[in-house]
């Protein structure tokens, strides 16, 4: 209600008739010329008589439409607001309230926050959240790229299945899409992901259907790369024209072939092409190169990337190997390689999301972005004034601004293990990758090769050519640490799982340097050698 010069106000307007009231849900004044406008949205019979001035005529406003405009310029000067504000000031609700407030979402008129559960007029929620995200990156402090580490291995690593075919289900999951060479997964990606990991165990969840892979096309004979993705992923209603398919007779043949049948075991496509074993399993690789066919088993896969051990064999050992090729019900059935489903802009950044935690233009490099460093910039920053992304420089040694997930922003101080151990190579490792080497005192080349051991995010210990050679931080202070860290690694087969043992020749030059590290070796295990020490597989 009105009191004192305010109420004096709207008497002296009523009686010019250039105001009126309504009386509920809450009493109102409103300007007379709107009076058709409330009419119409609140179904309210104003006096004839006390507006008699105006041309009542001319006022066609339908229910909805008056309604939009009320909502609509309440918002502009009401914001933040909710239902119930709405509901205690008009009497609107219903189906009818929801469907308007829906429609002004839809055209962008207004935004709901799921943080604050209220609505916005768009143009105060847009200068709002800019003032809000620009003070946030300011109070953002830019962490070392050594916490990175622990963002990358939290994400990838870290898994939370119990058994064990869950955890190489979430593994495939959370690197689903990345291609890598072939042969690493089973050597590098999987045995430091997966308690235990063997591979009969991959080769049980590809025949259960719930995963598959894909080669990427013309990569090379033996250092071919190849992606895993969940079944969901994959379109396989898509046709591909082998007529445009730079194929051999045979091979189109055998392509066809499947393409009719759906899937076949390797001596089905046998005894239907007439073809020797050997032969066939030559044509099938060459499909399998051009990314046209797969496997529902990873098996095929092992005996092509082992090509130079077949080639070894006698020519009996040969046959045999070919027998078991092509008879054994575990090497499972051949199909069409049906692509992956395109990524939309939103699905690339969360899986990225997934993966990393955040995005940078380092990432989109390394992910074979489908996309443009600007086209994602400019998405990213949708999704900040959202809520979904935070914007920042949140680790030093990466060019340029960072997006991170809000959640994983909020967990980067909880507490974090000591030590990491990690192959050189491991998608989890972003020294090289994402973080330069520059940034490094112990800079090293990522391959197979190469261990890492990271003591609070920052490398410490390397052990290259397959720890034939020791290097070590100069200001560490328990050298048997990392050592005793790096055993338990390679004893677990997290790393080099295909080694049975470790063996170091090259020493420091510096003789305390070399003194220091070979009493620490033997206090771990290693056993002294004519000119090595050796470290064996106990597992």
């Amino acid at each position: 209600a009105f009191t004192g010069q305010h109420a004096e106000w709207i008497t002296e307007l009523e009686k010019e008739n250039r105001v009126v009231l309504i009386p509920s849900p809450v009493p109102r004044v409103i300007a007379a010329e709107e009076a058709g406008l409330y009419s119409a949205a609140e179904n309210y019979e104003f006096p004839v008589p006390s507006l008699s001035f105006m041309d009542r005529e001319g006022d066609a406003w339908t229910e909805e439409e008056a309604i939009t405009r009320i909502i609509r310029r309440f918002a502009r000067y009401n914001s933040p607001f909710d239902r119930n504000e709405l509901i205690g000031r008009y009497p609107f609700s219903g189906t009818k309230l929801e469907k308007i407030l829906s429609k002004l979402s839809s055209d962008g008129t207004i935004v709901y926050s799921d943080q604050y559960k209220k609505y916005f007029h768009a143009a105060i929620y847009d200068r709002a959240a800019r003032l809000t995200l620009n003070m946030a990156v300011d109070e953002i402090k830019a962490r070392d790229p050594a916490e990175l580490t622990y963002l990358l291995y939290e994400r990838q690593i870290a898994v939370k299945a119990a058994a064990a075919e869950e955890q190489l289900y979430e593994a495939v999951a959370r690197l689903e899409g990345l291609y890598l060479p072939a042969d690493v997964w089973e050597s590098i990606v999987f045995p430091a992901r997966i308690n235990g990991y063997s591979p009969g165990l991959l080769d049980k969840l590809c025949s259960s259907g719930r995963i598959v892979w894909r080669v990427k096309p013309d990569e090379g004979k033996n250092q071919f790369r190849l992606a895993w993705f969940r079944a969901e992923s994959i379109a396989f209603e898509s046709e591909e024209n082998s007529e445009s398919l730079n194929l051999s007779e045979k091979e189109k043949n055998i392509y066809t072939l499947l393409k009719k049948r759906g899937s076949a075991f390797t001596h089905v496509l046998t005894s239907l092409s007439g073809m020797p074993a050997g032969e066939l399993l030559d044509i099938l690789k060459e499909l399998v190169l051009k990314g046209l066919i797969v496997n529902d088993s990873f098996a095929p896969l092992r005996f092509f990337l082992n090509e130079e051990a077949y080639k070894a064999l006698n020519t009996m050992q040969k046959a045999r190997k070919i027998a078991a090729m092509v008879s054994g019900m575990e090497m499972g059935r051949w199909e069409p390689a049906y692509p992956p489903k395109p990524l939309s802009m939103q699905e690339f950044i969360r899986r990225c999301g997934l993966r990393y935690g955040m995005l940078s233009k380092e990432i989109t490099v390394l992910e074979d972005s489908p996309y443009t460093w600007p086209e994602v910039y400019e998405k990213l920053k949708q999704m900040e004034y959202s809520g979904e992304m935070r914007r920042g420089y949140f680790f030093t040694g990466i060019s340029g601004i960072q997006f991170m997930l809000p959640d994983v922003l909020n967990k980067m101080d909880e507490k974090k293990p000591d030590y990491l151990v990690l192959n050189a190579s491991d998608p989890a490792q972003p020294c090289g990758r994402i973080v330069p080497h520059s940034e490094q005192e112990l800079p090293f080349t990522c391959v197979p090769g190469t261990a890492v051991v990271f003591f609070r995010g920052r490398p410490v210990m390397l052990l290259e050519r397959y720890g034939e050679k020791i290097s070590f931080s100069s200001d560490i202070d328990r050298l048997s640490e990392p050592v005793q860290e790096f055993k338990k690694a390679f004893q677990a087969k997290k790393i080099w799982p295909d080694r049975k043992r470790v063996a170091v020749k090259y020493w420091p030059e510096d003789p305390e340097q070399k003194e220091k590290l070979k009493s620490v070796l033997a206090a771990a295990g290693f056993i002294p050698e004519i000119d090595k020490m050796v470290l064996w597989r106990t597992v």
